[in-house]
């Protein structure tokens, strides 16, 4: 399986809060890809909000260098954070993604498909006109899902080839974060050995 919706939820209301009262208010989401696509950093390699965040062509520093945590990483986040963590999931580059109206990413992977690398998703603000889709590796669409923003969440492959549509009028936010099964509370992302 692709995807993975697990059995616990956070409080919708509460990330909303913390999006509007604390994200917004520090500043506009860096988009250094494609106008509009991009975000906030909630860890990153440095402590700072902006960081993490790469053009095309720079190279990627490992997931696990993003776990310093930046002034967004408070309240609410902080609590749903720990709690993630203390769940067995060792979240690390963490992020609120910005995804504009009528826009998509390129098909991509974030890692190699040799990499055991699985991505937790956290639907904060989005639509029925927003979903993601996973191919497979000649490049024909193999998964599509929508993931509702009702405090769901969501476990997807990163190191096979996706892409996020939003065919609406509004912006998609998702709070996004590597993370690593290794305790087993997933059903087809578990990973004791790494």
């Amino acid at each position: 399986m692709v995807f993975e919706r697990l059995s616990f939820t956070y409080d919708i209301k509460k990330l909303h809060s913390y999006f509007k009262d604390i994200v917004i208010p520090i500043g506009d989401p860096i988009c250094p890809i494609a106008p509009g696509f991009g975000g906030w950093s909630v860890t990153s390699s440095n402590g700072n909000w902006q960081d993490g965040w790469r053009k095309s062509n720079e190279t990627v520093k490992p997931p696990h260098e993003y776990n310093v945590p930046t002034k967004l990483c408070v309240g609410y986040m902080k609590e749903v954070l720990e709690d993630i963590k203390n769940k067995g999931l060792h979240p690390v580059k963490v992020r609120i993604n910005n995804l504009p109206p009528h826009s998509k990413s390129s098909i991509h992977r974030d890692y190699p498909a040799n990499k055991f690398k699985a991505r937790l998703h956290i639907p904060l603000l989005t639509n029925k006109h927003c979903c993601h889709i996973l191919y497979s590796k000649t490049g024909v669409e193999q998964s599509r899902i929508h993931m509702a923003a009702d405090g769901s969440v969501y476990m997807f492959w990163s190191n096979i080839k996706h892409q996020y549509v939003n065919d609406s009028n509004e912006n998609r936010y998702h709070i996004v974060m590597d993370v690593t099964d290794t305790v087993g509370i997933t059903e087809n992302f578990k990973c004791i050995m790494q």
